[in-house]
């Protein structure tokens, strides 16, 4: 049989629905990488079975390929509009055999059998002070849709055997959770900004790289406080932030006053993926300092284009990077420090984590990927 066609599950080919509206997300990485990554994946290694994609807005992404047989709705509203009426609606309408939710909860009162992905259970915490109000609504919306929505989900799937753990213990799902561990992104499109636009140093220039953020679990202060007290700092090394928005960038600029940082630190803001691929490709090291993480996309990012990772020893966080990063205590500057003088001063270490980052970001493919989730959608398919 062709490698790029599925055996289907029954008679006659599935049509499987996916809740794709993370595809025209504004924000980048994260649940909007998945989705990407899951169609394109799925347009590789299934010729047989019909999709129907539902968006919200008409512009997809360049970079996502489309299964041979597929169809995209764009039904436009709100959220709480299109969970609660507009979808439940056009799906009682398109009638598929199935609904993939790959973004941690499903629709109530559907009568189609569905599955969903769960990435990790962070929006179950309670500390949600720390976050803005609008993130905070958002978290408390998520988690009693998913409370409520995983007890008749057919399959659910994750991203880490952590989250895997976390899901059986706090949500306690009748179904078994399968592990999936997602691929980078697709291809990786030149749009928006030019690499010579968000030039990051002077020509030649060695930098460190880490993705500032304003949320307290992305932990980004600790990288500013940790670089201040290396030899890097005091030398011709620069630390560059790509931050998600002009808040996260405000953040890091302060850091840096505080820190006498002020002529080594670089903030980039509007980087879309190609230029981060080009950031990835120039930096001695890329630092990872999350407090929690169910999988942690960017150090395998880093890693796939030769950049040495140091990160956080925490969460899913080692179990994805396995022996190809570099750790260090995520509340713990000292050694922080410690680690990215290391990676600044031994070009041998720089090199082998090069090497092993590279070799060990290859398993993390969304052809792979695919193949698993398509094995998924026709086992719930038969049983329905």
């Amino acid at each position: 049989m062709d490698e790029t066609t599925s055996v289907m599950a029954a008679d006659r080919p599935l049509k499987i629905a996916i809740d794709a509206r993370e595809l025209t997300s504004s924000k980048p990485g994260g649940y909007r990488s998945y989705v990407a990554g899951l169609i394109t994946g799925l347009a590789e290694v299934d010729n047989v079975n019909e999709y129907i994609l539902y968006v919200d807005d008409d512009a997809l992404p360049e970079s996502v390929k489309l299964p041979r047989r597929s169809r995209v709705r764009v039904v436009r509203g709100s959220r709480i509009l299109l969970d609660m009426l507009k979808l439940p609606r056009q799906l009682k309408t398109d009638a598929p055999d199935l609904v993939h939710f790959p973004c941690n909860y499903a629709l109530p009162g559907l009568n189609i059998p569905y599955l969903m992905t769960v990435h990790d259970c962070f929006f179950l915490e309670e500390r949600l002070a720390l976050h803005s109000f609008k993130r905070q609504a958002l978290n408390r919306y998520t988690a009693a849709m998913c409370k409520r929505s995983i007890r008749h989900a057919r399959a659910i799937l994750t991203v880490s055997n952590y989250s895997r753990s976390e899901i059986i213990r706090r949500l306690n799902p009748r179904t078994d959770v399968v592990v999936v561990y997602p691929g980078c992104p697709p291809a990786h499109i030149r749009d928006g900004l030019e690499i010579g636009q968000v030039s990051t140093t002077e020509p030649g220039e060695p930098y460190m790289l880490f993705l500032g953020s304003v949320d307290p679990r992305k932990n980004s202060a600790i990288v500013v406080k940790a670089f201040a007290r290396t030899q890097a700092a005091r030398n011709a090394c620069k630390l560059v932030s790509v931050c998600a928005n002009a808040a996260s960038a405000d953040k890091m600029t302060r850091l840096a006053e505080e820190y006498d940082l002020t002529s080594k630190l670089k903030t980039l803001t509007n980087v879309n993926d190609w230029c981060l691929r080009e950031l990835f490709k120039g930096a001695i090291g890329f630092i990872f300092p999350s407090l929690k993480e169910g999988f942690g996309l960017p150090p395998i990012e880093a890693m796939s284009h030769g950049c040495p990772v140091i990160a956080s020893n925490t969460t899913a966080i080692p179990e994805v990077l396995g022996e190809a990063a570099l750790y260090f205590d995520p509340r713990n500057a000292d050694e922080l420090a410690q680690k990215i003088e290391l990676l600044w001063q031994d070009k041998d270490v720089r090199e082998g984590l090069a090497r092993r980052g590279l070799e060990h970001s290859i398993k993390y493919n969304w052809h792979s990927a695919a193949r698993d989730v398509l094995g998924v959608y026709e086992c719930v398919g038969s049983n329905s």
